[in-house]
């Protein structure tokens, strides 16, 4: 389950949601492939990708497709 503050109020890294007023929106994009899944976090009001929000969690090869 990956999970995210959400687009409407995004969170600092000192756990405090960011005034409305900020106009801040983050969100993920999940990426499936056959050995692992990359998570990356995004700045929509920034266009740009969070470089701490960038997670690949590695499958082992029972869970891979034959």
């Amino acid at each position: 389950m990956v999970g995210t503050s959400s687009v409407y109020e995004p969170y600092s890294e000192a756990d405090i949601a960011y005034s409305q007023e900020d106009d801040r929106s983050e969100g993920v994009a999940v990426e499936v492939y056959e050995d692992r899944v990359h998570v990356r976090g995004r700045s929509f009001a920034d266009g740009a990708w969070i470089p701490e929000a960038q997670f690949d969690v590695r499958l082992p090869a029972a869970f891979r497709a034959h």
